[in-house]
């Protein structure tokens, strides 16, 4: 990307893309049941990857971003997502 160290604006420009998909086509939003176990998140890890490589078989390229996951209880109303519901990623 070529954003040096100190380049803080520079840096959160860049960070808050993910807010708006990098600008891709298409957007998702993963959840999980937050009363799930440790080991329902390798599960749905694998999950996740099982989507991107189903979607880069068909010539898509996909982002994982985390970033969404702190937002979860505002992105939670908008999106109509049940309260045992968090936000993994988009």
């Amino acid at each position: 990307l070529g954003i040096g160290r100190r380049e803080v604006d520079r840096m959160r420009a860049q960070h808050d893309r993910n807010f708006v998909f990098f600008d891709a086509p298409v957007g998702m939003i993963f959840t999980i049941d937050r009363r799930l176990n440790k080991g329902s998140w390798i599960d749905y890890g694998m999950f996740l990857q099982n989507i991107m490589v189903a979607a880069r078989g068909r010539g898509l390229h996909t982002c994982p971003q985390a970033a969404f996951a702190p937002y979860h209880r505002q992105i939670r109303p908008v999106l109509n997502i049940p309260d045992e519901e968090i936000v993994v990623c988009g």
